[in-house]
């Protein structure tokens, strides 16, 4: 049992099992969520200089390529720093990536871009969903202002993309507050309104303060993820392994809304 994660934020004091098939289940009926398309969607990730999305920039990019029951591509690279900015201490010592092997080992960073966001700009308008973790509040928001210093050429809608992405931690956030009351309304409350756009309910989630964890560590963990079949030997805040164990998280929605592979 563990304690209600909404104590002191104005959920009822309860004890709540991790029965969190509940949610996804419920989740399934919502029609803004109905039409998921867990055979074809793209994960990306982004590890960076710092945790400001107005301030810092990207370090490394990582993408998976999930088509129909198979990984098509995955992969990441490094990046080129631009004149004058470093990697802040903290980020290096979360992610190991260094300025040094930035400058050493680190693509053009122009062009990495462009290719990220022209494979994500293609892939939705081919049906793809856009997958992220903790993507809407962080990830999109840094890309944003990186496709804003692309030559006009290379740049694409980014809140078109924003708009109908996936976000595998703000459902990980939202299944457990569900659980924090018995009361319909409050569990009504965390579920999207009947035509609430998946932007908006993404948004409303990340805003609300809970006592809750959602990294992707706390997510393989809680949702009983085979770590060592997704990801091998490779640890997170690498963007290629996170975007591996966020493709873990889709496939573990997908069994528990009861949508058939």
């Amino acid at each position: 049992m563990v304690e209600n994660p909404l104590a002191g934020y104005g959920g009822r004091k309860t004890f709540w099992m991790a029965d969190h098939i509940e949610y996804f289940k419920a989740l399934g009926k919502c029609p803004t969520m109905q039409d998921i398309n867990f055979d074809r969607y793209l994960v990306f990730d982004m590890e960076t200089t710092g945790i400001s999305t107005k301030k810092d920039c990207a370090t490394q990019l990582g993408w998976l390529q999930w088509h129909d029951g198979a990984i098509k591509s995955s992969g990441c690279v490094l990046l080129q720093l631009p004149e004058g900015v470093s990697i802040h201490k903290e980020a290096s010592e979360v992610t190991g990536i260094t300025n040094e092997m930035c400058a050493k080992d680190g693509v053009n960073r122009t062009e990495a871009v462009a290719t990220l966001v022209g494979l994500m700009n293609e892939l939705y308008l081919a049906g793809y969903e856009i997958v992220g973790h903790n993507a809407i509040a962080f990830d999109f928001e840094m890309l944003k202002h990186e496709n804003e210093r692309l030559p006009e050429a290379y740049r694409v809608d980014i809140g078109k993309l924003q708009s109908q992405c996936i976000d595998t931690g703000m459902f990980a956030k939202a299944c457990q507050m569900y659980h924090a009351t018995t009361a319909e309304r409050s569990q009504h409350y965390i579920l999207p309104d009947f035509a609430e756009a998946r932007q908006q309910y993404f948004k409303r989630i990340s805003a609300i303060r809970a006592k809750v964890k959602w990294n992707l560590g706390f997510c393989a963990d809680f949702f009983s993820l085979d770590m060592v079949k997704l990801a091998g030997d490779g640890s997170l805040h690498n963007a290629e392994t996170d975007c591996k164990v966020a493709h873990g998280l889709m496939q573990k929605y997908r069994e528990m809304m009861g949508v058939a592979a």
